[in-house]
């Protein structure tokens, strides 16, 4: 595997220069025959997992922050990762069909409902990456977009500059194993041939994955979903080879040309959200549309009252100024 010199990084302050990079990189890759894949969040967030974030959050809450070792923090993730797994699988058994209930099915199921997985979204739509930069970000900060080369990414792995589907049922045997070594209870049965004795002992030496799901719902078909299958090694994703991913720093400024865009292609949450919490959102989200154009309206009449009110006493004092 090859040493990662680090992220590149654009700070863009224009939104067309924006489009502009982003357009030039589609353009590039699509030539070339391979795909891209977009995540938008808040800029100063590192691009880890959930289930990354919650081991670190735990080991802060004992007080030893910075105190445990890769390697431990390695174990304690695959053991959470295990108990959050048998007890979804318990608890869901009679609520999920079929094909969520397989080995990575059950793992896609918990990413959706919000468990803490190794996962972490990607997706081929760039609006979709814009919209979720632009979720509850303040107009007056910066965020960020990730522009990522899945086959660039595994290129520095051992599975090669391979496209890698978590499929249940795969017939690939090897690549399959290979994926094994991920999952919270197939990774122990994973042969010795198919990896180095080494790397099964030594988890943190594992790099993170760009994953692409079969088991799918609704929701990650409308979001054109892809996904990274994190390192145990904690480094974050965004700290990957500049040949495999891109940082756009979107400044403060980008930020009402990004919504004017967003209007324009006509995005709507329930478009990506098709289900009913995506159109309870999209009520929400017109109904403080609609507040916002209320308190819009109400201030110009404030201002409007106001200059009236200056014209008629400016009025007033210039006739005053003439009787006199």
């Amino acid at each position: 595997m090859t040493s990662n010199p680090g992220p590149a990084v654009l700070v863009l302050k224009n939104w067309q220069e924006v489009l502009a990079e982003v357009n030039k990189r589609i353009k590039k890759t699509r030539s070339e025959g391979e795909s891209i894949w977009f995540r938008g969040q808040n800029e100063p967030w590192p691009v880890r997992s959930k289930l990354h974030r919650y081991i670190l959050d735990l080991e802060k809450s004992a007080g030893k922050e910075g105190q445990v070792s890769r390697k431990e923090l390695a174990s304690l993730l695959l053991r959470e990762f295990q108990t959050m797994f048998q007890v979804f699988g318990q608890k869901s058994v009679h609520l999920l069909p079929p094909i969520e209930q397989g080995p990575w099915g059950r793992v896609f199921s918990m990413q959706h409902y919000g468990i803490p997985t190794p996962l972490v979204d990607f997706s081929e739509s760039f609006a979709l990456a814009v919209y979720m930069a632009n979720w509850n970000r303040d107009p007056n900060k910066d965020a960020a977009i990730y522009i990522l080369e899945p086959l660039k990414m595994n290129a520095q792995s051992h599975v090669g500059p391979h496209q890698v589907a978590l499929n249940d049922d795969s017939p690939g045997f090897v690549s399959r194993a290979l994926t094994e070594l991920y999952h919270p209870t197939l990774y122990s049965s994973v042969p010795e041939e198919i990896i180095a004795p080494e790397e099964l002992k030594d988890r943190t030496q594992l790099p993170s994955l760009a994953v692409t799901p079969t088991a799918i719902n609704g929701r990650m078909r409308a979001q054109k979903a892809a996904f990274v299958l994190s390192s145990p090694s904690f480094d974050p994703i965004d700290e990957a080879s500049e040949d495999a991913i891109l940082k756009i720093v979107l400044s403060a400024s980008t930020y009402e040309d990004s919504i004017d865009w967003l209007n324009l292609v006509g995005f709507e949450h329930v478009e990506y959200f098709p289900d009913i919490w995506g159109v309870s959102v999209d009520f929400e989200l017109r109904s403080g549309h609609a507040k916002r154009l209320a308190e819009e309206i109400a201030r110009e009449a404030d201002g409007n009252h106001s200059q009236d009110i200056s014209n008629a006493t400016r009025s007033d004092t210039e006739e005053g100024i003439r009787d006199s």
